[in-house]
């Protein structure tokens, strides 16, 4: 099949791209269940809830276009760290958000950080692959970002699968820049600071 041999030919640097698009994409699975966690454990009313998912897709529009403006200003690698830290931060304060003008906060800032990353992954993608190898690379990115919302309940596959692709992307994230940094001379270092 052409279509499996054009993925196979893509650079290591999006295959890269697209295991961090999964990461990305994983984070925003909470969408789904921010509406319960709304009603049943903070207490809103369904149109409160609604207005908080009105407030996330809103800003979203938005943060496209911000994203798009940052990363010809600053460089979309730079846009793409920043977004992934600062989702992994706002949900990590977003249970301290207990008020409805609170949470519409921190769902505004979620948003903002989230939804930055894709236009910026576009972009490095855009800059990785040939002419020839931008459908291809541009349909793997999409696939991922997808894939993650079918997942049935009780696939067994996604759930043994996808902690072991998670595990090794962060080891990986690990071991390259510490090999790097194995290679320099530890007199070299000393020198340096």
């Amino acid at each position: 099949m052409k279509a499996w041999r054009d993925l196979r030919n893509l650079p290591r640097g999006v295959w890269v791209l697209f295991a961090t698009t999964l990461v990305n994409r994983a984070g925003t699975m909470v969408l789904p269940f921010l509406v319960l966690y709304l009603t049943r454990d903070l207490g809103f009313t369904a149109v409160q809830a609604g207005r908080v998912l009105l407030v996330y897709g809103t800003t979203a529009l938005f943060s496209a276009a911000l994203s798009g403006r940052l990363s010809d200003g600053l460089g979309p690698m730079k846009v793409i760290r920043n977004s992934l830290f600062a989702t992994s931060a706002v949900l990590l304060l977003f249970p301290l958000a207990r008020s409805h003008w609170s949470v519409i906060g921190m769902t505004f800032v979620l948003s903002l950080a989230a939804e930055s990353f894709r236009p910026a992954s576009l972009a490095v993608v855009a800059d990785l692959v040939t002419p020839a190898q931008r459908k291809p690379a541009f349909a793997l990115t999409r696939l991922m970002a997808s894939v993650l919302y079918e997942v049935q309940a009780r696939d067994p596959v996604v759930f043994i699968v996808m902690p072991i692709v998670l595990t090794v992307v962060s080891l990986i994230a690990v071991w390259l820049p510490a090999r790097r940094a194995s290679t320099v001379s530890p007199l070299t270092a000393l020198r340096a600071q």
